[in-house]
């Protein structure tokens, strides 16, 4: 009803008004007891006026009839409430058709598919992963306008009857992750929308009500307070003021004058902006230590599912995983991870009851134990064991080959983390970064490090990195000697611990199978492990949940995955204390879309590292802290096209602690040249062919390129390294760097020498 229809002269507003606030109370406690319609409006109005027009109806207002002032408030009034009932009605009905709208787009995203995995894979494809995406985001979008709906009190509370088949549906029907029962994936999405979606929808009614109310004072103020923050927010987090910057404040160096690479600094950092959202893992507040049998079931399940024939007892106690350097396991060829998951399941077998064909020298490293020890109530659920047993006649074997090989160090580790930028390393390992500070030049009298601050990848992908830094060659060559088997060759010790399903660290491709290309294992290692179904699942169509791709935290028999490959090389490099050895550590903890995860490494990586220089085990050893390249993942930076993103792209971080003191050139200046060659070398181009040749310079204690293996291409970092032939073009023509895929991707980051 129009308001200005009347006109209000002479009453007293004040008391008009009290009138009116007694009348909202009085209708407001009817309200509980009667449904208002038009009909009990009008018997309303009858029953509480009391003049000499009691009998007027609400239509007699249309027809001009002159009333009192109060009246006419009061009916002005009544048909306000009378409008809002329709109202509150109408959002019933859009309410109820909300919450079934949720309800029933949930459910039919849950639908499966029962065939095999193979099949399943064959006949959905990326549609299959797209309507899951799709429906359970009607879901949850049709769930947030419900609870705002609810949140303003546009509804009665009688529809929280939604939240019963929503827990059941959410909690209780299906959580699985499997083809056939995905509902995990399901889960972790409806509520991801929900964290985003219900508060933007709140703060866009509440803006909608004020302006509706013309509450311009209160509106217009928040609204411009709320951009100017976010808009500070966007400027300061995107400020790339320490970008160039690398430990203890040391500044990436670009002299205009010469010709070596000059690296592009982005003006704004996006990704700075993003740091923190996509957290999952700490939005969940998930844990590791929440135990229950599902972990032993499933291991079972798949036992019994891949035809096991070595565990014949269901109720087996440990269960051991085989030594895939013992055995005739596939490669790890393109496609070849579902198959070796497979293998894994069916080979193994009853510690209490091996099988003949383990002999002692393939008795499995890793086990897992579910026997209830009394005083532990999760030991039932499984505890996982190494048992890493010293071989004598591989000691004596390689002590031979050492007996006249000098090296320059007895010991070599490496730890790779993939898919970590040089700037994302500055946001994700703070605890690591202050423990590599303490060790730069003038920091410790026992260590030194240095940070290669122009250190390139080879392309974006882990294989066109992994093929320089393994065999000395680029991606597309059909040649290359693994340089464990010239390690072997000087007596080192092998042994690796790596989170990720694989037989060896570079996949070999199937047309360069058999040719040149030599395949060569570990002596001891952790990998098995993470072929099993409780991690990595040929049937898993949930990688984003689930293995060694998941934007949640990775947990196994109540710890991180990455507890065990740290628990692994201590017991590794113990057993091995007196000997020459090289352990390579690996982790693909940030090779996910949120780039959030690998922030829970920081902390257990420097405990391990102090682990070492306590109990001295670095005094001898050269220890490669590296990337093989930055985040090329997260699809909402990838397609923002954002040159930072480019950038991180093509940039990891890389870098070398070795002792400063060695008791065979006590009385030589010869790993002062070393070092004087290492310090240059930070603010050189650098690339995986150059730690290649950097071990190889360890092991073969030649500096001289035709007298040792080197690659082409690279050059030791004890060497200096010649700027003038390090420019973008030998990306493409001699380091067979692999072409960009779109107009967007850079192929390196010189300004001063572009492709």
């Amino acid at each position: 009803m129009d308001k200005n229809k009347y006109s209000f002269q002479s009453a007293d507003d004040e008391e008009n008004d009290k009138f009116i606030q007694m009348e909202m109370r009085d209708l407001s406690n009817q309200r509980k007891d009667f449904d208002l319609n038009e009909n009990n409006i009008n018997e309303y109005l009858n029953k509480n006026i009391k003049n000499n027009d009691s009998n007027l109806k609400l239509w007699d207002i249309d027809n001009g009839t002159c009333i009192s002032q109060i009246v006419q408030k009061k009916i002005y009034f009544l048909r306000n409430i009378k409008e809002k009932i329709k109202k509150n009605k109408r959002n019933e009905i859009i309410a109820f058709i909300l919450s079934i709208s949720a309800i029933f787009f949930y459910i039919i995203s849950l639908k499966g598919c029962y065939g095999d995995e193979v099949h399943c894979k064959s006949i959905l494809g990326l549609g299959y992963y797209l309507k899951i995406i799709i429906l359970t985001a009607i879901s949850g979008i049709c769930t947030c306008l419900f609870l705002v709906l609810l949140t303003f009190g546009k509804v009665s509370s009688f529809h929280l009857y939604y939240l019963i088949p929503c827990f059941f549906i959410l909690f209780l029907w299906d959580n699985g992750t499997s083809f056939a029962h995905h509902g995990y994936l399901n889960f972790v999405e409806y509520v991801a929308i929900l964290l985003i979606f219900y508060p933007i929808l709140c703060f866009i009614f509440l803006m909608i009500k004020l302006i509706r109310n013309k509450k311009y004072y209160i509106y217009i103020p928040l609204l411009f307070s709320l951009i100017f923050i976010f808009v500070l927010y966007i400027k300061q987090s995107s400020k790339c003021s320490d970008w160039e910057f690398g430990l203890n404040n040391t500044k990436i160096y670009n002299n205009e004058k010469e010709y070596a690479c000059q690296i592009d600094f982005p003006k704004s950092c996006y990704l700075n902006i993003f740091d923190g959202v996509f957290n999952m893992t700490k939005r969940l507040n998930l844990e590791c230590n929440q135990r229950d049998d599902k972990e032993k079931r499933m291991l079972f399940e798949y036992i019994k599912k891949y035809n096991n024939p070595y565990i014949k007892n269901p109720n087996a106690k440990k269960i051991g995983y085989p030594n895939l350097n013992k055995g005739d396991f596939p490669e790890n060829q393109c496609n070849g991870l579902p198959k070796l998951s497979r293998e894994v399941v069916y080979n193994l077998v009853d510690m209490d009851d091996l099988p003949p064909h383990i002999t002692s020298d393939k008795i499995p490293e890793t086990y897992v134990d579910f026997t209830d020890y009394p005083g532990d109530p999760d030991s039932k659920y499984g505890k996982l064991h190494f048992n890493i047993k010293k071989n004598e006649t591989l000691v004596n074997e390689r002590n031979k080959n050492s007996e006249n090989n000098n090296v320059i160090f007895n010991n070599i580790i490496t730890i790779f983390i993939d898919t970590v930028s040089r700037a994302h390393f500055n946001r994700k390992f703070p605890k690591l970064k202050k423990w590599l500070e303490k060790y730069m030049k003038y920091n410790s009298e026992d260590f030194i490090n240095y940070q290669f601050l122009k250190f390139h990848s080879l392309g974006i992908h882990t294989v066109n990195n992994l093929k320089p830094l393994i065999y000395g060659e680029s991606l597309l060559s059909p040649n290359g000697i693994n340089i464990l088997s010239y390690m072997k060759e000087k007596g080192y010790i092998t042994g690796q611990a790596d989170n990720y399903c694989q037989t060896q660290p570079y996949p070999i491709r199937p047309e360069f199978y058999n040719l040149n290309i030599t395949r060569e294992l570990f002596d001891h290692e952790l990998i098995s492990l993470f072929c099993e179904p409780n991690f990595y699942r040929a049937d898993n169509p949930l990688p984003l949940l689930k293995g060694n791709a998941a934007v949640l935290r990775r947990c196994l028999y109540g710890y991180d995955t990455f507890h065990y490959l740290f628990s692994y090389s201590k017991l590794f490099w113990r057993t091995y204390s007196d000997n020459r050895k090289y352990l390579r550590l690996a982790t693909m903890d940030s090779h996910e879309s949120s780039y959030e995860l690998i922030g829970l490494f920081d902390q257990p990586l420097v405990e391990f590292l102090d682990d070492l220089i306590k109990n001295g085990d670095l005094k001898d050893t050269a220890l490669f802290i590296f990337s093989d390249h930055g985040n090329h993942m997260s699809p909402h930076l990838k397609y923002m096209h954002s040159k930072d993103f480019e950038i991180e792209r093509i940039m990891p971080f890389s870098f070398l602690l070795v002792p400063k003191k060695n008791n065979k050139y006590k009385n030589e200046n010869f790993l002062d040249e070393f070092y004087d060659n290492l310090y240059k070398n930070q603010q050189s181009l650098s690339t995986c062919y150059d730690i290649h040749d950097t071990m190889i310079h360890i092991i073969f204690n030649e500096g001289d390129k035709t007298k040792a293996p080197y690659s082409k291409n690279g050059t030791s970092f004890f060497n200096r390294i010649n700027d003038k032939f390090r420019t973008c073009e030998d990306f493409s023509e001699i380091y067979g760097f692999r072409p960009p895929e779109d107009e967007h991707e850079l192929p390196c980051n010189c300004i001063n020498n572009k492709i």
